[in-house]
């Protein structure tokens, strides 16, 4: 039973820190993406969790880099 808390622990811990590193999200995110996906999906989660919310913080990082003014088109 120790086993099985200090696991979850390290897993909930050092996942987080070692995927924020390789994204651009902050461990603070991975940590409730991946603890959100968990509560969602399950040991699924722990993969889903983060690519679901590093899929959605790419499409709003190109949505949010459009242009602010639109090149002007002749008629």
């Amino acid at each position: 039973m120790i086993c099985v808390g200090v696991s979850a622990i390290v897993d909930n811990v050092l996942r987080p820190l070692l995927l924020g590193g390789r994204t651009e999200l902050s461990g603070l995110v991975v940590f409730i993406s991946v603890v959100g996906g968990v509560g969602l999906f399950g040991m699924l989660g722990l993969v889903l969790g983060p690519v679901l919310v590093a899929t959605a913080a790419g499409v709003l990082a190109v949505y949010m880099e459009r242009p602010q003014n639109p090149p002007i088109t002749a008629r």
